[in-house]
């Protein structure tokens, strides 16, 4: 049993062409698989962003931090120089006296305001960088500056403080600040370096191995009061490889979706097409089993109407109704005895001929046929039930007409079965004519047109059918089988040709057979057989 809604998918009709199983549920496949797409791109998107603002502002508060530390260190250095200042101050000045160097300072110097040294490590005195301090005292620019290289290749610092007395200047190395710095145990110190605020290097962040130059996270501080700022640098790849992880489960997981949606499609296909399948095959049996009904009503009146008369007329005969005077009557009774048995074989041979049609067992044996003997013949048949219906025939063949390549037997018991439906359905006093003329892109045209009732689009479609009679006013006072169309258009397309109709209800209808033109072996032969004769 189908369910309603398969039914209904499989029945729709409408003036558009129904959309088919197939197409809707690729349709429903492809919306579901866009639509996850659209949800994880979404929420990844929105994850990417999130990782990204987030690495930003831990960046930041950790530069913050070091930044905080770094001032701090600072502010301790300032206060030793301050105190050695006081001390100089307080003890007085010698020439040569080396002040107490507290760690983590290398050298400590005290100067006047000319330059010149007071106390502590004469080096430091003759340094570009103390001179230059020298004379910025007036403007009161004091505080980190950069000095000679150190062991590790990195340039010494220089405390500048001012003193009483002049300046006192402290050297230094760049490890002990870098020491300082990564003695705070926090994570993401490693991209940490802090440089002079003109950009001297002085504490290097080592690279992380595996780093691939690419795009990176940059965030600068400055430490207030002392010139130094703290820069911290992170790559992007590494900040993002979790939520590349993430992205990389979620493509996985689509692929997997996808690949369930396609599965579930095209077994959800197969069934419909299974279900479509059942549906067709029940549909065609009940066409069958009606077309046999239709069939043995139809031909056991057509069987029966002959059959009686046979039956009735051959009992007078053989009991001599009549008495044994009337020979001329019982002439006459076997003539209708004979007309009933020629109708019921016309009637047996269409159904014959039309089931080996459909079975594919009708053989043709075609060959060149002149077109005037062929009108000529098939006037001569169908003149009896013209005559009968008082019908005029009209025959119209052209003197150079080329041959008609076609069986001989299909082609005359095609045009007598057109010629009989219309003198069948022509009014008395009406005209049927017959027309066999060149076809214009080669082959022939047969056609059999009359005045009688027409048909309608509807009609000419039911016509076509087996069995099939036009229900009109006309056609109701009028006996058939409804195989003649059906047969002459099955006849017509085994010889490759095609039927054409055209026909208006009242005015007449007009029936075309196109035959296509011989093969060319035939044309050739022809064409030889003219040459030698």
């Amino acid at each position: 049993m189908t369910a309603p809604w398969i039914s209904t998918l499989l029945r729709r009709t409408g003036p558009r062409r129904p959309v088919g199983p197939w197409a809707l549920l690729a349709a429903l496949a492809m919306a579901i698989v866009a639509g996850y797409v659209a949800l994880a791109g979404g929420a990844l998107w929105r994850e990417h962003d999130r990782t990204r603002e987030e690495a930003e502002r831990n960046a930041r508060n950790l530069a913050h931090l070091v930044a905080g530390v770094v001032g701090y260190a600072m502010e301790n250095v300032s206060r030793e120089l301050e105190l050695i200042a006081h001390t100089i101050a307080s003890q007085g000045t010698a020439q040569g006296r080396a002040p107490v160097v507290p760690p983590p300072l290398a050298a400590v110097a005290v100067l006047d305001s000319d330059g010149s040294l007071l106390a502590g490590d004469p080096g430091l005195a003759t340094l570009p960088a103390a001179r230059a301090a020298v004379r910025a005292v007036e403007g009161g620019r004091l505080g980190v500056h950069a000095g000679p290289p150190g062991p590790e290749g990195r340039p010494m610092l220089l405390f500048i403080h001012r003193a009483p007395q002049g300046l006192v200047v402290a050297s230094m190395p760049a490890r002990a600040l870098n020491r300082l710095v990564h003695s705070v145990e926090l994570p993401g110190l490693e991209g940490v370096d802090i440089a002079l605020s003109d950009g001297t290097p002085v504490v290097g962040a080592a690279r992380p191995a595996g780093d691939d130059g690419g795009p990176r996270l940059v965030v600068r501080q400055a430490v207030s009061g002392t010139g130094l700022v703290v820069s911290l640098s992170e790559p992007w790849s590494a900040i993002l490889a979790g939520w590349r992880a993430t992205a990389a489960e979620a493509a996985l997981v689509g692929v997997a979706v996808a690949t369930g949606v396609l599965v579930l499609t095209v077994a959800l296909f197969l069934w419909m097409r299974r279900m479509q399948a059942a549906e067709e095959a029940r549909r065609a049996a009940e066409a069958a089993s009606r077309a046999k009904s239709d069939f043995l009503a139809l031909m056991s009146h057509e069987l029966r109407t002959p059959l009686n008369t046979v039956l009735g007329f051959a009992e007078m005969i053989r009991d001599r109704a009549w008495g044994p005077g009337a020979e001329d009557r019982y002439v006459e009774y076997a003539g209708d005895i004979h007309a009933a048995g020629t109708h019921l074989l016309s009637v047996l041979n269409d159904v014959l001929d039309l089931a080996k049609i459909e079975a594919g067992r009708m053989a043709l044996h075609p060959e060149p046929l002149s077109a005037a003997d062929l009108a000529l013949a098939c006037y001569r048949l169908s003149s009896g039930q013209a005559r009968a219906s008082g019908v005029e025939i009209a025959v119209s063949v052209a003197d150079d007409s080329a041959p008609l390549y076609a069986d001989p037997r299909a082609a005359r018991q095609m045009i007598v079965n057109l010629l009989s439906n219309a003198c069948k359905f022509t009014p008395r006093g009406g005209t049927v004519r017959l027309e066999i003329r060149d076809a214009p892109h080669g082959g022939m045209l047969v056609t059999v047109s009359d005045t009688g009732c027409g048909m309608t689009q509807e009609g000419i479609v039911k016509a076509l059918q087996r069995f099939g009679q036009v229900d009109n006013l006309h056609t109701r006072a009028q006996t058939g089988t409804g195989l003649g169309l059906p047969l002459v258009k099955g006849l017509v397309e085994l010889h490759g040709g095609s039927l054409g109709i055209d026909s208006t209800p009242g005015q007449g209808t007009t029936v075309t057979l196109a035959f296509p033109p011989p093969p060319l072996a035939v044309t050739a032969k022809a064409a030889l057989r003219f040459a030698e004769g």
